[in-house]
């Protein structure tokens, strides 16, 4: 048996308590939602359970917790409360508690690191390969200077060669799993794969995410899954240098030690779909806020609409919709922002504001990218433009 024990302000259920069961590795997990700290301390004062109370029961996990309810009250006294932070404001405690602080800015993350927290506080943070991963605030701290450090070097780019610096950067490490004995956080966990070696997919996107945070980048992730899954990153990029408004993927891991190519560098969706489907890889929508927008599930205007400027924001657009505007435009509107081209010549500059090369190996680079090879697809815009490419 294992609880968890979460204080979350103004969850939609408003009772005192909700559990959630789930059964995993032949144990129960029980999850204890509170929907405020006081309804917490009133639950350690009474311990009284309600089957109203339960979200579900997996495997007839109400009848095991009847008849191991004493172990299931020494684990909650003995259980460390994580708090889900969606405002810097509504921290009010931080001795021996948790604080999930992944809905948060990494600019509040890293004032509640630096000026908040003690040595009695425990952090849940966006870079965790599981989300019981706790880290200290020794760790934590360690984390983001290092981070911030790579980033204080790139703030004078713009966003597009800023990812081309990180994605760069990344891609000079090799995919290194770790043994069979190792837990898999070592080769996925930020703290890890920043400090080790060891580094696959999932660290590769975890170092890419931080980076970008950092910098104010928006970017998410993309799970793909076929017998062992995949991590992709997909990038939201408004770069006013370059006058480019896209949703990009880049795919750090299939590019890793192949310097000479950037063929995972700024795809399209639909490119970056097709080759994952081909080499067996099915795509997981959920939790990926652009794909929740074409999610036939999604019925609702309302939900639809929250989405849209969600995505806005995340473009950095200035345009708010509601219920007065043609949806399905909006929807196309974003959708075309998965297929925004990147002509050759702006590849090569923001390829030499990291590492200037001469004429050749730049060409040789370019041809290897998504946006060359769509050239030579098209015949027309092929004309028009090969004299000036070879020129590169």
């Amino acid at each position: 048996m294992e609880i968890n024990i979460i204080i979350i302000k103004d969850r939609e259920k408003k009772r005192k308590l909700v559990i959630n069961v789930s059964h995993r590795k032949d144990k129960y997990l029980y999850t204890l939602y509170f929907s405020g700290e006081e309804k917490y301390n009133a639950f350690l004062k009474r311990k009284t359970l309600y089957l109203t109370d339960f979200e579900n029961d997996i495997d007839n996990g109400i009848d095991y917790l009847r008849n191991n309810i004493v172990t299931f009250s020494n684990l909650v006294n003995n259980t460390m409360p994580t708090y889900i932070i969606f405002d810097i404001n509504d921290i009010k405690k931080i001795d021996n508690v948790i604080l999930d602080i992944s809905n948060l800015s990494w600019n509040d993350k890293l004032y509640i690191i630096n000026n908040i927290a003690n040595s009695n506080t425990y952090f849940r943070d966006t870079y965790s390969y599981t989300i019981n991963e706790i880290l200290s605030l020794e760790e934590m701290q360690k984390i983001y200077t290092k981070i911030n450090s790579i980033a204080n070097k790139l703030i004078n780019k713009s966003p597009l060669e800023q990812l081309y610096s990180i994605y760069n950067m990344l891609k000079q490490r090799p995919y290194i799993c770790e043994n069979p004995n190792e837990s898999p956080s070592v080769s996925r966990t930020l703290i890890n794969c920043l400090f080790n070696e060891k580094i696959v997919c999932t660290g590769f996107c975890n170092i890419f995410k931080a980076i970008c945070d950092s910098l104010g980048i928006n970017t998410t992730y993309i799970r793909w899954k076929n017998n062992k899954g995949h991590v992709s990153i997909m990038c939201f990029v408004n770069d006013s240098k370059y006058n480019i408004i896209g949703i990009y993927v880049i795919d750090v891991t299939w590019d890793s030690l192949r310097n000479e190519r950037i063929t995972h560098f700024l795809t399209p969706l639909a490119y970056e779909e097709l080759e994952k489907k081909k080499k067996g890889f099915e795509l997981i929508k959920r939790n990926n806020i652009y794909y929740s927008l074409l999610d036939s599930s999604v019925e609702s205007n309302n939900e639809l609409i929250d989405i849209i400027n969600s995505i806005y924001r995340l473009l950095k657009i200035d345009r708010i919709i509601d219920e007065t505007y043609n949806i399905a435009e909006e929807i196309t509107n974003i959708i075309n922002y998965t297929k925004v081209y990147i002509d050759p010549f702006t590849l090569r500059e923001i390829i030499n504001s990291e590492q200037v090369l001469d004429d050749d190996t730049c060409l040789e680079l370019i041809q290897t990218s998504y946006h060359y090879k769509t050239i030579l697809k098209e015949d027309k815009t092929f004309i028009r433009l090969r004299q000036h490419v070879d020129a590169i």
